[in-house]
């Protein structure tokens, strides 16, 4: 059913407050009972509702027929069981509008698209489908905000957010749903119920975005408003959710807590008569015994389930219940009826829906590999690896295509495509070797099993000796050191000859003690070797139960340092059974994977190098060319003047203000990573000290190798650009534009959004030289204000107006004047007026105290952030004055708010390009 229309009947109502649960006969009027039997048992509720609309003439009482049509509209499952729905609903529009019943306009509205009426023609003329795009959604939010109804401008949003969720835009998504909860939380009229119904929302808006713990705050939150009221439907629901993402927990312990949650589902559906919450609840159950490995219980959770849903007609949740069922009849061992629950997966998943056929593939492998028709099951893993294998290549195609499209170049395609296959390959080999290796370990350990019953049931010495030498044929030939431990934790006699090559030994390791064998030449401390055996004494003996829930502290690798480098070995434990499914012994393969690893970090290490180039180009691509030029250029310059940073403070300041103008304009640009290497190497500076030298010298090589590698591509990629354009006809708003966008981003993260800007340009024309300098000191002198004057009061807890910024450009006889204002938190002058006493500063005559700001590394900030705090942006506004021969002085505004920004420059700059 539509989400927007089943949220906003449950969610639009008016007050609605906890309260003992309505019977009927329920009253039209009551519409707070409705909602409560809405949210209670709606199957019961149902032919109640029938009743009452049937008998209601529209014409005599049409509020009545609208609140009829509504409440039964919404406890009906499937509309199609109301003949004319569409009609009637667009009947039920228009009155409710007209009578003014808001809530109900605008459910019928959001259920069926393209409802137009008078009111609402302009803005439904905009989509085809009101109900169902982009511009459909923001019409309903915007008609429900022109009607003054809080609660279903939320609901509206959060319709919306599930729809742009379901497009990938999982970002967007998530804030509409964080902004409609803030705007419920406001609204004095909302209820209880409409509060956590918006909770449940954002909770599973925060699960698909692996935020489980905020998922689970909230979940618990409306567990708690459960367990005070009676809303069995709300409730069932809840539990569901509560107990699916208990489910997907990493943590044995917290997955163990989920099956209360869905036999409490279980219970109440079944109370209530909600068949589809009673099948979900059944499939939660199917993938909780599965991972408790109790499969037979698992196969007839699934049995109910599939059930359910083939009653019901739901094609996904059939399929994906047969997907389930197939992967317990697997841990149950009944491997022909897992194969048949697969191929139903197949044919009842709908065409037009893409399943995980991966998942399918890889259990028929298994189920294949249980039959030990090995043939069949490598076809199916086959399969499996190529249709992942296929997947990753057509998203790294489309992605590569879309670059190369967008940028139009040509960027050594042939051999970006070899590295790709190359690097694809290599993984690809990685895996089949570690699925083998497993094979390989599992098939070992029941030739193990085998040769010990051949030894317990042959009598005869001459056919266990046999035995015994095909064993150890076996063991002698393959490279992996395979062993088994007894009881006492000492080495069986049958063993790989390349254990002993493994672990540098040519004695019998017969009767020996197993675990000084493995682990004395390791990095092992003494406390990790007796957790170790202290798990094997522990498992030993008992279930299997026991066994996994110690095999977690035995380590996976194995790390011996040599001479020559340090040697990585793969660790792999398996239980061996006795009649009776008690641990009997231990089979422990070896494998020496540091080729491996080694393989695996180059890999890694040239996929990053693609990714940073990548990311380089894409960033170019979209900036400024003549900036970037400029940018890089200025940075290049900087690069050679680093060393005369560690000769003196004065000098080490002055290259910290051009570092951090370099910065400031490569955010703006979007050049992150030039941004970023910039911070790093802008905090090592300012933490100079003998002890932090080398990381002094570390960084400034990766500042200089990032302006390298940017000037190399604009210099081989984009061409060379570096001839300097003379511009005119320039004015102060292309700086502003440039600043801008980073300005509103960082004020949006804050939670606050730009509402003024006013610029008043009396310098025309522009000379380059004189813009550059500008853009300077406004990036500057914007993000101080951004801090000082909105972001840092609104974190303190101070109350802040909406940010609103005033620059100003005049050309005076011989000077150009620049003013920058803004109605901020203004000058705490107590605090100034401190800091210029520490700092031994006195301002000019006629100059505020202010003024102290500009000093190098003063700043009244309490913490430091990436972009304030540090007293280098106000100084290198300074330095920037003082190169060009002007001035700057703070203040505060005339009209006693906020702060004022003044700087004076030579007019001669307007004639410096001549």
């Amino acid at each position: 059913m539509n989400y927007w229309f089943v949220t906003a009947l449950c969610l639009i109502a008016s007050a609605l407050q906890a309260a003992p649960v309505r019977s009927p006969p329920l009253d039209l009027e009551d519409r707070h009972g409705l909602e409560w039997a809405l949210n209670d048992d709606p199957v019961a509720t149902l032919p109640w509702a029938k009743k009452q609309f049937e008998q209601l003439d529209k014409d005599k009482d049409p509020k009545r027929w609208v609140r009829a049509l509504w409440f039964y509209a919404a406890l009906v499952e499937e509309w199609k069981e109301i003949p004319g729905i569409r009609a009637l609903v667009e009947e039920g529009a228009i009155i409710a509008e007209r009578e003014q019943m808001h809530e109900e306009f605008l459910a019928f509205r959001g259920f069926l698209p393209g409802i137009i009426t008078e009111e609402t023609q302009g803005i439904n003329a905009k989509s085809e489908d009101s109900g169902q795009t982009e511009a459909g959604y923001q019409s309903m939010i915007a008609e429900a905000k022109r009607l003054g109804v809080q609660r279903v401008e939320a609901d509206a949003m959060a319709s919306y957010a599930f729809y742009l969720r379901d497009l990938g835009e999982t970002n967007r998504s998530l804030q509409l749903l964080l902004d409609a909860n803030k705007l419920l939380a406001d609204d004095l009229k909302a209820t209880d119920l409409n509060r956590m119904s918006m909770k449940n929302n954002l909770a599973l808006a925060f699960s698909y975005q692996v935020q489980k713990d905020k998922a689970l705050a909230l979940y618990q939150e409306i567990d708690g408003y459960c367990s005070r009221v009676r809303l069995r439907s709300f409730c069932v629901t809840n539990d569901y959710n509560l107990g699916k993402l208990l489910l997907d927990d990493d943590d044995l312990k917290t997955v163990a807590k989920s099956e209360a949650y869905f036999l409490k589902s279980l219970k109440s559906a079944e109370q209530i008569k909600e068949r589809w919450s009673v099948a979900t609840a059944h499939s939660g159950l199917i993938t909780f015994h599965t991972k408790f490995k109790n499969y037979d219980k698992a196969v007839r959770e699934a049995e109910h389930a599939i059930q359910l849903f083939t009653d019901i007609r739901n094609d996904v949740w059939l399929a994906d219940s047969y997907k389930k069922g197939a992967k317990a009849l697997i841990g149950a061992r009944r491997f022909q009826e897992a194969l048949e629950f697969i191929k139903l997966a197949r044919e009842t998943f709908p065409p037009d829906f893409r399943p995980d056929f991966d998942d399918l593939e890889d259990l028929s492998y298994q189920a294949w590999r249980g039959l030990g028709d090995t043939g069949r099951a490598l076809e199916h893993l086959e399969k499996h690896n190529t249709e992942f294998k296929k997947i990753a290549k057509g998203r790294e195609k489309s992605d590569y295509s879309k670059l190369m499209v967008g940028m139009g170049l040509q960027i050594e395609e042939e051999k970006n495509k070899v590295l790709s296959i190359d690097n694809e390959l290599k993984n690809q080999k990685l895996r089949e070797t570690e699925r083998l290796r497993l094979f390989m370990l599992v098939m070992l350990g029941l030739s193990l099993l085998v040769m010990g019953s051949m030894v317990l049931a042959v009598m005869r010495s001459r056919e266990v000796k046999v035995s015994r030498m095909k064993m150890q044929r076996i063991l002698d030939n393959i490279e992996e050191g395979i062993l088994t431990i007894n009881s006492q934790l000492q080495v069986e006699s049958e063993y790989s000859r390349y254990l002993q090559v493994l672990l540098g030994s040519q004695e019998n390791m017969t009767g020996r003690e197993a675990l000084p064998l493995l682990l004395e030449k390791t990095t092992l401390n003494v406390e990790d070797r007796s957790m170790i055996h202290e798990t094997l004494r522990a498992s030993l003996g008992e279930d299997e139960l026991q066994w996994f829930a110690n095999e977690q502290h035995l380590p996976s690798e194995l790390i011996y340092p040599e001479a020559r480098g340090t040697r990585i070995v793969a660790v792999h434990w398996q239980p061996l059974f006795d009649k009776n499914q008690r641990v009997q012994s231990i089979l422990i393969g070896l494998m020496d994977v540091t080729a491996r690893r080694h393989l695996e970090a180059e890999i890694a290490l040239e996929r990053q190098r693609s990714d940073r180039q990548g990311q380089r180009i894409r960033d170019l691509a979209q900036a400024d060319a003549q900036r970037v030029d400029d940018l890089l250029h200025q940075a290049q310059t900087l690069g050679t003047r680093l060393p005369l940073a560690l000769e003196s403070d004065t000098q080490r300041m002055s290259v910290l203000r051009e570092l951090h103008t370099i910065k400031g304009i490569a955010r703006t640009l979007g050049l992150k990573e030039l941004s970023a290497e910039s911070h790093e190497l802008e905090e090592q500076l300012q933490r100079y000290s003998a002890a932090t030298l080398g990381l002094i010298e570390e960084h400034s090589a990766r500042f200089k190798d990032t302006v390298e590698g940017c000037l190399g591509i604009t210099t081989q990629i984009f061409g060379r650009r570096t001839q300097r354009q003379v511009a005119t006809h320039r004015h102060l708003a292309e700086v502003v534009d440039r600043i801008l966008p980073d300005l509103m981003e960082r004020l949006q993260e804050a939670g606050m959004q730009l509402r003024g800007l006013e610029i008043v340009d009396q310098v025309l024309p522009w000379s380059p030289e004189l813009l550059q300098a500008s853009e300077q000191i406004l990036l500057h002198a914007l993000t101080n204000a951004a801090d000082h004057g909105f972001i840092l009061p609104r974190q303190q807890g101070l109350p802040t107006e909406a940010p609103r910024f005033h620059i100003e450009a005049h050309r005076r006889r011989h000077t150009i004047e620049f003013i920058v204002r803004d109605n901020g938190a203004g000058l705490d002058l107590k605090k100034l007026q401190a800091l210029a006493d520490k700092l031994g500063f006195i301002p000019d005559p006629g100059r505020s105290v202010a003024d102290v700001v500009f000093l190098d590394g003063s700043t009244t900030a309490n913490q430091i952030s990436r972009t304030s705090g540090r007293g280098i942006g106000m100084a290198a506004i300074r330095g920037i004055c003082q190169q060009w021969g002007g001035e700057v002085h703070m203040g505060t505004n005339p009209d006693g708010h906020g702060a004022q920004l003044l700087v004076t420059l030579p007019a001669s700059m307007l004639k410096a390009s001549a």
